[in-house]
């Protein structure tokens, strides 16, 4: 797993804040999580779906020290809205995948820049990168990377709401969000899979 300097930067920022990924790239997360996050008294939360897929992940997640907040724009959004806001005010990070946890793939819902925004945190946008990958035949075409593969980790970061509506300018900053994932993802803008 490789990152610039910029990247780790960004990652490696002590105020606590919101992440967004693509959800087909999460399989890494624990590993970026560890390897260019992880400083004392660090302590990640992630939005995961209340569904059985959402429970695997949480086990996966939880040995890893990525606490769950169970939750999605279908089920408990509301609850899960006010829980990541509690958790980001009370110093702790939280990630989400704006187009989890049914899509459409490459999509961003728009809780994350409603607790964003709520909370006044910075924002982080990272792609994990793998080289070599199979692709599941699930909604998002999951990335699996390939054993011993390298995975390159991007990622670019916002010191709160206002900074992002900024660099965005006269775009929608959920349209500005979904071009630079992608962007840092290296997918093109008309990407849907």
């Amino acid at each position: 797993m490789r990152a610039d300097a910029a990247t780790r930067e960004a990652l490696g920022r002590r105020s606590p804040g919101i992440h967004l990924l693509w959800h087909n790239r999460l399989f890494t997360t624990p590993e970026m999580a560890r390897r260019f996050m992880n400083y004392p008294g660090r302590r990640i939360h992630a939005l995961i779906s209340g569904s059985k897929d959402g429970a695997w992940l949480s086990g996966v997640f939880q040995n890893d020290y990525i606490y769950p907040i169970r939750g999605s724009s279908s089920w408990r959004g509301t609850e899960a809205l006010r829980e990541i806001v509690r958790v980001l005010r009370q110093g702790y990070d939280v990630g989400i995948t704006p187009d989890g946890p049914r899509g459409p793939c490459y999509s961003v819902q728009r809780g994350a820049l409603v607790a964003a925004r709520t909370t006044g945190k910075p924002i982080t946008l990272i792609a994990m990168n793998p080289t070599r990958f199979w692709r599941l035949k699930s909604w998002d075409r999951f990335y699996l990377p390939v054993p011993f593969s390298r995975v390159q980790v991007r990622a670019v970061g916002f010191e709160n709401y206002e900074a992002l509506e900024q660099a965005a300018g006269e775009e929608d900053p959920a349209v500005y969000i979904r071009r630079r994932l992608l962007e840092l993802s290296g997918l093109p803008e008309d990407a849907s899979e």
